[in-house]
Formats: structure tokens, sequence, C-alpha cells
């Protein structure tokens, strides 16, 4: 690459980085929300599992095709579209005034962020040489932490000002204008590639995919491994510190943003490391269990000092983060014609274990409600959510289980 096309790729790099933090502002935006939304339409927690998870609704629908679409058309047009309908659903749920409008518009939201990995993991793949991408992706990812930090404490502070409605507003409106920016700034690769070598039948890729079950194992890692990160940040892990410490919204907001935070330190740092060493399954084992012991401490621990909730929480994310190198992994077992439908595809993953595990945690805190309302709004005891979380050191344990079967790939292509 020449030095004109290494500033243009990262100026690339940054307007798809600036996508991927607003997604996950508004990915996690619920969990600064949870008595606002359950008093504005009247919900329990079951139905607020609901309306958190039906964003990775979409989202689980529509990774699949985001992969082939990205790979066929590439991500300047379509991800200028994507960005809007984002910005688009943000307005509308701002606006809505009952449940049923709520959850379209969090599905609208969810189908314009479903491009956004994909997104900067393909742009990633075509303007950055192939031993950065490691690297790329960790970086890329800290970018989209740093994002969930600002849909905790900060949206809080944001949505005490405004109040939640007119804070969303602005956050769609904000996702109008990027798109704009991005559909000026990004260009799909450094070199004009004809449109033959591009495109890839779906279900020849498919077929190319599924035929590899190291695909299906590392994918269902991914999605066990991501899922304590968007249900503990995402929506539970605020209102379980609220009643586990008896703390303020913002004080919990800002210590369950620390996952995001080690996830932003650790992403990049894991992704250098494993570059390193030439080997990639050693980090994951590691961070996995290390995750198993840590979220099963913050859980079932509930009363440990302050401080040690704050570092607890810091040590997750980044135990958390080894779990990233698995899209440097799926990336070096399939060929490059189909990268974006295969990291598409294990994005679906991703998505799917949150979307069945919030409502799931929502119904089984209602079971076992007492009856008590705080300011309104269903307010659950803490041997409820210890109840309700086993899902998360569950996750990891099976992960941790699955990696055993899971080859290495020495840091080469496999194919």
């Amino acid at each position: 690459m020449t030095r004109k096309q290494s500033i243009q790729a990262w100026f690339i790099w940054t307007v798809s980085a600036v996508f991927f933090f607003y997604k996950y502002v508004l990915e996690v935006s619920p969990s600064v929300m949870t008595q606002d939304l359950m008093r504005a339409f009247h919900i329990g927690g079951s139905d607020l599992g609901h309306l958190a998870s039906s964003y990775f609704y979409a989202y689980t629908l529509m990774q699949a095709p985001v992969g082939l679409l990205l790979d066929r058309y590439g991500p300047r047009r379509i991800t200028t579209l994507a960005i809007i309908l984002c910005g688009t659903g943000a307005c509308f749920f701002a606006s809505s005034d009952h449940l049923w409008t709520a959850l379209l518009s969090r599905f609208m939201i969810g189908l314009g962020a479903s491009f956004s990995a994909v997104n900067i993991f393909k742009l990633s793949a075509n303007w950055f040489p192939s031993d950065k991408f490691a690297f790329m992706v960790g970086l890329s990812m800290t970018l989209g932490m740093l994002g969930a930090v600002g849909g905790e404490e900060p949206l809080a502070a944001f949505i005490h000002f405004f109040t939640w409605r007119p804070a969303l507003y602005y956050l769609g409106i904000f996702g109008i204008l990027l798109s704009g920016a991005f559909f000026l700034i990004v260009r799909d690769s450094p070199k004009k590639i004809q449109k033959v070598e591009e495109k890839s039948d779906f279900w020849t890729s498919l077929k190319e995919i599924a035929n590899n079950p190291q695909n299906w194992m590392i994918s269902v890692y991914s999605g066990l491994l991501f899922a304590p990160i968007a249900i503990f940040g995402g929506l539970w892990g605020v209102p379980f510190l609220q009643e586990a410490h008896g703390l303020s919204k913002e004080i919990s907001a800002r210590i369950a943003s620390l996952i995001f935070i080690g996830f932003a330190i650790g992403a990049p740092f894991f992704g250098w490391l494993s570059d390193r060493i030439g080997k990639r399954k050693p980090l994951m084992l590691y961070g996995t269990i290390a995750s198993f012991i840590i979220v099963s401490l913050i859980v079932y621990y509930p009363h440990l000092p302050l401080s040690l909730n704050y570092l607890s929480t810091f040590l997750l994310g980044i135990s958390l983060s080894t779990f990233l190198i698995s899209f440097t992994v799926i990336r070096e077992y399939n060929s490059p014609l189909v990268t974006g439908t295969a990291i598409g595809i294990m994005n679906t993953f991703n998505a799917l274990f949150v979307a069945i595990a919030n409502p799931l945690i929502g119904k089984l805190l209602d079971l076992g409600w007492d009856g008590r309302l705080k300011e309104g709004a269903h307010a659950f005891s803490v041997e409820n959510y210890q109840l309700a979380l086993i899902t998360l050191p569950l996750y990891c344990l099976v992960g941790w289980i699955l990696l055993y079967f899971i080859k290495e790939t020495n840091c080469k292509p496999v194919n």
C-alpha cells in the first residue's frame, strides 16, 4: 500500500469504528433505563427481557445475509443504509407509546446494527495487511467497547438530564448524520476488483462453511463467551448491582461499564499477543476459565467490598476479551471469498445466545418476584438474581469444554 492508501485506510477504519461505537451505545442502553422502560410500558422482567432482546432477534436473523451482502456488494452502500436504519429506529423508539411499537423500533435498530461488526472486519481485511488482522479486530473491539461504556454511566447521566425519550431521539439524529459521513469517506477496497471476483453464491458459500465442523464449534464458542458481556453489561448487571449493594443507578452503571473497559484494553493486547506467540487456543483457554471463576465470584459473592467489585468486573472484561481471537480463527478456517459470510454466521451465534438468555433471565426473575415495587417498577431480590444469572457461569464452562475440540491454526490459513 502507498502512503496515501495507508492514510485513507485509517480514515475508513475510523468512521467504521464510530459506527461500531454507536452500535454498542444503542445495544446496552436498556441497562440504564430498566425502571424507566418498565414504568413507561407497564411491564415486568420477562417483557423487559424481550424488549432488550428484540434487538438481538434482528441481529441473529441478519448475520448470514449481512455477510453475503457485504461480500457481494461491498460495505459502502449497504452499511450506509444500515446506519440510517439504526438512527431511524432510535427516533421511533424514543416516540413509542406502546410496547409493540417499542419492540418493533428496537428490532429496527438491531437490523441496522447487525452490519456493524462484519462491516469493520471486512473493511479491515480489505485495507490492512493480513498479518495485522488480529490486531485490527482487537482495536476495533476497543472502540466498540468504549461505545458500550458510553452507553452506561455517561448515557445514564444524559438520560438523567434530558429524560430517556429526548436522549434516545438525539442518538437517532446522530446516527442519521453519521450515515452521510460514512458514505462520503468509505471506499470498499484500495484497488478496483472485478465484480465477478467479488460475487459468491449464497448457497455455495454456506455449503463451503457448513462442511467444516470447526466453523460450527468456534461459532458456538464465540456465542457462549460473548453472551456474558451483553447480558451483564447490556441489561441485568446494573439492576443486580443496585440491589446487591444498595447503589445508585449511576454508580452501578459505572461498575458495570468496567466490563467493557477491561474488554477494550484486553482485545487489542491479546490479538497482538496471539500473533506474537503464533498460537490461538492457549489464550482463549486461560481467558475462558478465568471468566468462569470471576463471573461466579461477582454473582454469588455479592457482599464483597465495593473496591473488589470494581476490580472483579474490570478483570472479567479482560478475561472475556480473549474470545475475540475466535474472529481471527474463523478467518483462518475459510477462504477470503467467504470471509464476510463466515464471520456473519459466527455473529449469528453471538446474538442468538444473548437473545435466548435475556428473556429467560427475566422470566426466572418474574417467577421469584415477591411483589415488591421500587418507584413503580418491579424490584427483584439478590437471591432472584443469583438464580437467574446462573446462565453466565454455565456459558463460560460450556465454552471452556468446547475449546478442547477446536483445532489450533498456528496463526496460518488452514485452507
